[in-house]
């Protein structure tokens, strides 16, 4: 068996290939006892209920207010530390992230929506840390950052029991984690709205974006936006009086003072831009005005640190110039 230098110490990095993962117990100091099915397939909870001891939310699992915890497997505690290169210690030492961290698995609307839901696709799940979940379908929940954890099934108490805490628990088998990246920093990895971006660095828009927010972004595709900007004639000195103000006019549509996620944003009703116009949204999940009304796109609801972005099909432009 490698040795795991790295887990004490950071500064050496993991072997490349066939490193052997350490056991909860040698981890977490924990005494030898008698090895069960469950703990020798890391489907134990040693990690979870440490980490929220360190914490100092040990009576969250026992609190009448929260009614569904998602608890991260020992064997996703291991994955993680191997992932992100850290030790147990190091983890344990940045208190405001590992709180941050554990209150992520802390579902706040469990209530509206019933367990047996959870393997429906589509819906939205707020967690105490201000993260969304995504409901993948076929048992898998989709974090901040786009990855996929499973759900292994109601997690028993200590004498084998389902349920034995106040609020519901459900296995998993990937730690959640909360978003990294800013609204500017998502725009900058997605390839499909480099021209978008562009036009916000542009007129200095980007810079409002580098705040502390919560703002809502409608990101309009490169196809659609370079469509909209050539109809509009913003490349064109003799078509457009003033095109860096037109462009500054456009691009400010589309942002959004607050986090406004897809299910909550007010349907039937309008918001007001940061352009000063009001965007209609109809009961039919529409946004915008006449024929250039669109749906958002499947893949909206992207967290950052200081918001989430919605994709579009193309720009939102005033009803005027349609």
């Amino acid at each position: 068996m490698m040795t795991t230098t790295w887990l004490s110490n950071p500064a050496h990095p993991a072997p490349a290939m066939h490193w052997a993962k350490p056991t909860t117990a040698a981890i977490l100091g924990l005494r030898t006892r008698a090895p069960r099915k469950a703990a020798e397939l890391g489907l134990g909870d040693e990690y979870w209920h440490r980490a929220l001891q360190t914490a100092g939310l040990g009576q969250l699992m026992d609190s009448a207010a929260v009614k569904l915890v998602l608890v991260p497997s020992d064997r996703a505690f291991i994955d993680l530390l191997h992932e992100l290169r850290l030790s147990w210690a190091a983890l344990c030492t940045d208190l405001p992230r590992l709180r941050s961290l554990l209150l992520g698995h802390v579902v706040t609307d469990a209530g509206d929506i019933p367990l047996c839901d959870l393997h429906g696709a589509g819906g939205l799940l707020r967690t105490a840390n201000q993260s969304v979940l995504r409901l993948r379908g076929d048992g898998r929940l989709q974090d901040a950052q786009g990855r996929h954890a499973a759900l292994l099934g109601p997690l028993p108490d200590k004498q084998g029991n389902h349920g034995g805490s106040k609020s519901a628990s459900q296995l998993i088998d990937r730690v959640l984690r909360p978003p990294e990246q800013g609204l500017l920093e998502l725009l900058a990895s997605s390839a499909e709205h480099s021209d978008f971006l562009a036009a916000l660095r542009q007129t200095g828009h980007s810079s409002w974006l580098a705040g502390g927010g919560p703002f809502t972004v409608l990101a309009p595709s490169n196809a659609g936006w370079a469509e909209q900007v050539a109809h509009l004639g913003l490349n064109d000195q003799d078509r457009c009086a003033d095109p860096d103000a037109a462009l500054a006019s456009l691009v400010s549509r589309h942002l959004l003072a607050g986090r406004w996620l897809s299910d909550e944003l007010p349907w039937g009703g309008s918001l007001v831009s940061l352009s000063g116009d009001a965007l209609r949204l109809t009961p039919l999940g529409l946004i915008g005005d006449g024929p250039c009304s669109q749906t958002l796109l499947s893949g909206s609801d992207k967290l950052a640190r200081n918001g989430v972005m919605h994709r579009l099909a193309k720009p939102l432009t005033p009803h005027a110039h349609h």
